[in-house]
């Protein structure tokens, strides 16, 4: 970002860029039910700004981004610290919980290559896995992922 840009979404939103980090980081935890509202949010936050004269002369790109922020500034407002603090644990453990799935999700072409271009079974390809990238993972949760996307 130039300075420029920083210094209007700066003015635009009332607040630092630490802070506008934090919100945007809130935002990428939370749910797919509470990230719609909050674009509800962010739409009417939109037009209000677009209508103020003070920022014509910015882009809709930053205006967009700037009407974001404050709608996840709202949004945090309406709820709780307890409610808060719990999307954040909740990240927490998500992303303990997903290693595996994400590691299959990034690597599903290899898993696509090894069955049906060499052939290797379910065991082999968790073998695989284990020898070349150092990551354990089940030859059943492999099947299972597999059952799910391909048939």
């Amino acid at each position: 970002m130039s300075k420029q840009i920083k210094i209007t979404c700066e003015v635009i939103t009332k607040m630092s860029e630490n802070i506008r980090a934090k919100k945007l980081k809130f935002f990428a935890k939370v749910t797919e039910e509470i990230s719609l509202e909050i674009l509800k949010i962010k739409k009417r936050n939109f037009q209000k700004l677009r209508n103020i004269n003070m920022y014509k002369d910015a882009t809709n790109e930053l205006i967009e981004l700037a009407s974001l922020i404050l709608a996840i500034d709202e949004y945090m407002k309406t709820i709780s610290e307890v409610s808060q603090q719990a999307i954040n644990l909740k990240d927490k453990n998500r992303a303990k919980k997903n290693t595996k799935s994400d590691f299959l999700a990034e690597n599903w072409s290899k898993v696509k290559e090894l069955k049906n271009d060499i052939g290797y079974s379910f065991r082999n390809i968790s073998e695989y896995f284990k020898k070349y990238h150092r990551f354990s993972i089940a030859h059943t949760t492999i099947q299972n992922k597999w059952k799910k996307l391909e048939n």
